[in-house]
């Protein structure tokens, strides 16, 4: 079995443990009392690579040694070499990211066959961006592209010019994105000037800008930890 080193996401997050066995419970196992009497009842095991260095590792376990496992390998220890059992992690309960499209409203359109396809494009949360995504009709021609600012609608204020529109690769829904990439700007509004040059115009579906969202990790909160003594009678504290 082999080890491969995962990307750090905190450098203050750090394990300098030694990995030696990978042990798998009995699937009858219900009780553990100490380590050394859990241990005795490993029905499988399986060797993990020597770790050198700090940090997070990804262990692929093999498949013989799932096939024995519980479903939801709730059974898999991993254990040191001081037979100490070791905390790990499954990868599907570490945070994970989703990309959601969020759309921006077209307020405005003119197509004009010999000059210029105009779409106003509205930054409701005036988020700043420095890159737009066009939805468009399937196309085989060249354009260029010219993308404008605004905080009223009114003032219009250049950002870039000549943008390349790239012709519809694949795709079966006679549709595709195009993204244009800008100086990072805040403002409320976005004019797209497409350049025809005079000839028919493209159609624009729709516009928006693609955001990345970090689900939260599933843990459980551990209960809050309780200390008792007691007084032996062999004089001895507990």
């Amino acid at each position: 079995m082999k080890l491969n080193p995962m990307l750090r996401r905190k450098p203050e997050v750090r394990r300098n443990q030694m990995f030696k066995k990978l042990l798998l419970f009995y699937l009858t196992f219900s009780a553990m009392g100490s380590v050394a009497t859990a241990q005795d009842t490993f029905g499988y095991k399986a060797d993990i690579a020597t770790v050198n260095q700090p940090g997070f590792f990804k262990i692929y376990l093999n498949p013989r040694l799932l096939a024995k496992s519980n479903t939801d390998l709730s059974d898999l220890r991993i254990i040191d070499e001081k037979r100490s059992f070791v905390p790990y992690i499954r990868l599907q309960n570490l945070p994970s990211e989703k990309e959601n499209f969020l759309n921006f409203p077209i307020v405005e359109t003119s197509d004009n066959t010999d000059s210029i396809t105009s779409v106003v494009v509205e930054n409701k949360q005036t988020l700043l961006i420095s890159s737009l995504w066009l939805k468009l009709r399937n196309t085989a021609v060249s354009r260029k592209v010219d993308v404008l600012g605004s905080d009223d609608n009114t003032k219009w204020f250049a950002i870039d010019e000549g943008i390349p529109l790239q012709q519809a690769v694949g795709g079966n829904d006679g549709s595709y994105l195009q993204s244009l990439t800008f100086p990072a700007s805040g403002y409320k509004y976005f004019k797209v000037n497409v350049d025809n040059k005079g000839k028919s115009p493209l159609k624009i579906l729709q516009a928006g800008i693609f955001s990345t969202q970090t689900a939260t990790p599933d843990f459980s909160m551990l209960p809050a930890p309780s200390v008792t003594r007691k007084e032996g009678k062999d004089k001895s504290t507990y």
